[in-house]
Order: structure tokens, then C-alpha cells, then sequence
């Protein structure tokens, strides 16, 4: 049976909504209970709680309400949201067909990076990405999201790892982001061990069925390249998404890689530049 909609937000959207066509105007209670058809107690106690949360603002004598100042962040976030999925549905597809490639963009949303957009190639078995896919946001997987994201990001996702990590591996993986803020991109590739060595060491917990690439991986002639990603960067200098291209035709070198990541590293930063964004200093800059 599907979910009926909480009756109590639409009404508070209501509300915002007769603001927001006379922003300039404030509004009394007996007002807006008339232009959203709403009990005018109800009406004040939605009032009250959009206030408390700083969506509208209570001004005397009146009292009178108008749009509150938490609002201008939420349009700014909005509008940029616009905007980057309009460029995102342009420059995806680009990268797809010039890499023959799964192109797509991901972003954290609490504890998962969800696929946000994704233009597929096909799969003979019909494995692809798709947009809303999800994965634990948690170390390995990830690390485009929290190498600039400071200490106490860091920690959480180095905890969050199952299983459990030990102390030397998670120095390996501290290093890993290191290297993913020295060269702006990250690529994830499958252990370089043959299949029996590599499931036995995993099922050990020797090694992870994948890793950051390496200075060493960088140098090699035949790479399992899983995806390869660069962060695009919003206008408060957080991560806006990162772009991502996986399920490459065939394996790839340590030059090719490169070539791989220049281009995402490219189109990602002009897309930021497209957005307003800037990636400024801060605890995750370092």
C-alpha cells in the first residue's frame, strides 16, 4: 500500500509557498490561515515551528510573518542542485562515449554514496549502474568523499570499515588519501595478486579485494581498473559530487589511467567553475 504524504509538511509548504508570492509583504496570521485554508490555530502552531527553524520570521507589532533567513541557503543549494544536474546530463554522456565507459556522478548522503546520475554502457549480464544505487559509505569504498573531508571525517569512515580495520591498515589507508589530495583524483584497482592468492589473502583480511592506486600501480603495463573519479567542488568549498567513469572496456596501464583521470579531473573542473564552486581552505583542505 503506498505511503500517503505527511499532511502537516504540505501544509507547511503551503504556507511557504503564499510567502514566497509577496516576499516583499509581511503577512498576518488570520492572512495565511485564509489563503491555505487552515484553522488559524493550526495555522499559527505551523508558524511557530517554521520560525523556530528559522523558515519564516515572526515580526511585531501583530504579529506579521514573512520568509525567513534560512531560506537564502536553502535557495542557493537549490538552485545549484538545478544547475549541476542540467550540466551533468551534458557532460556525463560526453564521457561515456568518448572512454566507452559507465559515466556518472555520486555524492554522500548520510551513511551511503548514492549514484546521483548515471549513463551506462551496456553489460552483457545487464550488471550496470543506475541512478540511486547505493553502497556503505565506509572505508575502502569511497575515498573521492573523504579525503578533503578532515580528521573527523576520516575517522568515521576508517571505523565504519567491516571488518574492523587494524591499526596498520589504516595507516595504509590514511596514506591512500594522501595521495588522493596530492593528485586531485582517485582510482581504485583490483589487488595485484591472481585470483586463488588474491580471495584467500581477502578472506584472511591480508589485503582488500581492492586498493587506491599506487605510485607502483602507476608504473605498471596491465591494470584491473575499477573506476576512476574526480571531485567537483560547490560554492561553500564542500564536495558538490564527484564524477566517475567505471566498467572501462578492457584493463588499462598506469599511463592510460593517467590520461583517464586528467580528463575527469578536467571536465570536473570546469563544471565547478560552471557551478560557482571552489573548493577553499579549510579542515579538509590540508
Amino acid at each position: 500500500m503506498p505511503t500517503q504524504p505527511a499532511r502537516s509538511v504540505q501544509r507547511a509548504a503551503r504556507v511557504l509557498k503564499v510567502l514566497a508570492a509577496t516576499p516583499e509583504t509581511d503577512r498576518t496570521l488570520s492572512d495565511l490561515a485564509r489563503a491555505v485554508g487552515m484553522p488559524r490555530s493550526s495555522c499559527q502552531a505551523l508558524l511557530l515551528a517554521l520560525c523556530d527553524e528559522g523558515l519564516a520570521l515572526r515580526r511585531e507589532p501583530g504579529p506579521h510573518y514573512r520568509l525567513g533567513p534560512e531560506l537564502l541557503g536553502l535557495g542557493r543549494a537549490a538552485s545549484q542542485a538545478v544547475v549541476l544536474a542540467d550540466i551533468l546530463a551534458d557532460e556525463l554522456p560526453r564521457l561515456r562515449d568518448e572512454f566507452q565507459a559507465t559515466a556518472m556522478a555520486g555524492a554522500v548522503h548520510g551513511d551511503a554514496v548514492v549514484v546521483t546520475a548515471a549513463y551506462p554502457v551496456p553489460h552483457p549480464y545487464g550488471l550496470t549502474a543506475r541512478s540511486g544505487s547505493r553502497l556503505p559509505f565506509r572505508a575502502p569504498v569511497g575515498p573521492i568523499y573523504v579525503a578533503w573531508a578532515g580528521d573527523e571525517a576520516e575517522a568515521g569512515w576508517l571505523a565504519r570499515a567491516q571488518p574492523a580495520l587494524s591499526a596498520p591498515q589504516c595507516d595504509v589507508h590514511r596514506a591512500a588519501l594522501a595521495e588522493v589530495r596530492a593528485r586531485g583524483w582517485s582510482a581504485t584497482v583490483q589487488s595485484h595478486r591472481d585470483q586463488a592468492t588474491a580471495h584467500e589473502a581477502v578472506q584472511a583480511h591480508d589485503v582488500p579485494a581492492v586498493h587506491e592506486i599506487t605510485a607502483t600501480d602507476l608504473v605498471a603495463t596491465r591494470l584491473h581498473v575499477i573506476g576512476v573519479s574526480a571531485p567537483v567542488w560547490a560554492a561553500d568549498g564542500t564536495l558538490a559530487c564527484s564524477l566517475a567513469l567505471t566498467a572501462l572496456p578492457r584493463d588499462l596501464s598506469g599511463a592510460e589511467t593517467r590520461h583517464i583521470a586528467a580528463r575527469l579531473v578536467e571536465v570536473a573542473a570546469q563544471i565547478t567553475t560552471n557551478i560557482g564552486g571552489a573548493r577553499t581552505a579549510g579542515p579538509g583542505s590540508r
